[in-house]
């Protein structure tokens, strides 16, 4: 049998569809900050990578055809012809390889905190090796000061030993095999073909992916928008409201 995600809908289901696809490392609990907001429009489909959450680990190594096949599979499982889209970090790359490989079931397209290749591979190849040589826990500090600002952690202690406790709790085989992907991953040559209205969301402060790469996105897609939040790598966390209303505006 085929892998297919673990998901949940929430929300009205006459309301347009639309996926929320989280980072590397995460699970669909992190869009937590959009439900509420979000649900009173949208019929939100929310579902956990491969090896992230509640989903299975299928054999590894994976690609980001692998990640983006998954997406689709699921849609056919549901019988969902078209949706809206919205993923961060990973869950942007997954938008990016959506919209060239089915753009017929994209209506728009929602980029967060992404980018269209690993630039620099060494930096997360170099955190997956200290992993492999020691423990996820070893890695765990380094990933929350990228995913936030110092000020943010110091200002939310609970949200920041929450995420903490979760990253503790991750899988070393599955956090590399999404890593290596991510690493191979390359879509900038497919950029200019995408067709789908699109908006690019961009951290101030995001270290991971800044902002800057999000601007080249942008640039290759014909008529995309650019909007830049006050925030690190997960800025759909550190600023929900204005990623919100970002969504609400932009979809509406």
């Amino acid at each position: 049998m085929s892998f297919l995600p673990s998901y949940q809908f929430i929300g009205e289901r006459s309301a347009p569809v639309l996926v929320l696809s989280h980072s590397m490392g995460a699970n669909r609990e992190f869009w937590d900050p959009q439900v509420e907001a979000l649900s009173e429009k949208f019929h939100l489909l929310l579902y956990d990578h491969r090896g992230h959450g509640a989903s299975a680990s299928p054999p590894q190594p994976w690609t980001m055809d692998d990640f983006g096949e998954d997406l689709v599979r699921l849609l056919d499982t549901l019988d969902l012809d078209t949706v809206h889209f919205c993923g961060l970090s990973l869950g942007g790359m997954v938008g990016i390889w959506f919209a060239q490989n089915a753009p017929d079931r994209l209506d728009q397209l929602i980029i967060a905190n992404t980018t269209a290749c690993t630039k620099d591979p060494s930096i997360l190849q170099n955190r997956l090796k200290q992993m492999q040589q020691q423990d996820m826990e070893a890695i765990v500090e380094n990933i929350l000061k990228g995913w936030f600002t110092s000020e943010f952690l110091k200002k939310n202690p609970e949200t920041a030993e929450r995420i903490r406790r979760h990253l503790q709790g991750i899988e070393s085989a599955n956090y590399t095999a999404t890593g290596e992907a991510v690493c191979e991953m390359d879509l900038r040559a497919g950029l200019s073909k995408i067709t789908s209205p699109t908006l690019v969301i961009t951290g101030s402060e995001d270290q991971p992916t800044p902002k800057a790469w999000g601007e080249e996105i942008a640039a290759e897609i014909q008529n995309a928008q650019v909007l830049e939040l006050p925030a690190a790598h997960m800025s759909n966390i550190e600023a929900p409201a204005a990623f919100n209303q970002a969504i609400l505006d932009f979809l509406d």
